[in-house]
């Protein structure tokens, strides 16, 4: 009944573009792929349409990422050692207690990789909880540097070497200026 009164409803050159059963039927004059069924794929197609050219959420959230403004107090630790990414909040805080051996209670920023370094996970205290931010490549790889196996088992990183990091940035090829540092900081 509803698809009868929308079929009513539509203008004339997308009369019986829709029609029960998800099958579509293009009207005259409208240009191949235009019209929109009801089927899952011709959904998601339409909701790509319907943006208009506006950027998409997660694009806007991954430039974001080259701007990260954390408090002086808040650290970055990188684990050298690729992880599962299988793992979430309870695994990963376990390997930053007994692998990283650091406080995952104390508000810093713990990013984890995996072994293919497509994927990349950080995990941090929230005043109430533990999150999970993730992110897996399309294409590429972060350029996360993991360890020989030594004994180093974590690097501290800058928020905004962070940044520089998720954008895919080298940081073993990028080189530091010279900065003014205060004696005893």
């Amino acid at each position: 009944m509803l698809l009868l009164r929308l079929e009513e409803t539509a203008p004339a050159k997308w009369a019986g573009a829709v029609r029960p059963g998800g099958e579509k039927r293009a009207a005259a004059g409208a240009q191949c792929g235009a019209a929109t069924g009801t089927g899952a794929g011709d959904r998601r197609a339409a909701a790509h349409r319907l943006r208009g050219g506006r950027r998409d959420l997660a694009d806007r959230v991954g430039r974001a990422a080259g701007m990260i403004h954390l408090p002086a107090s808040v650290r970055v630790y990188v684990c050298l050692t690729p992880c599962d990414m299988r793992k979430s909040f309870d695994s990963l805080q376990a390997l930053v207690r007994d692998h990283l051996e650091l406080d995952a209670f104390a508000g810093h920023l713990f990013v984890f990789a995996s072994r293919r370094k497509d994927r990349v996970k950080i995990l941090y205290w929230d005043r109430d909880g533990f999150a999970v931010w993730s992110k897996r490549l399309e294409e590429g790889t972060y350029a996360v540097p993991f360890g020989d196996g030594g004994a180093e088992r974590q690097r501290e990183i800058t928020a905004q070497e962070l940044g520089a990091l998720l954008s895919g940035i080298d940081l073993s090829t990028a080189k530091r200026r010279k900065r003014y540092r205060r004696q005893g900081a």
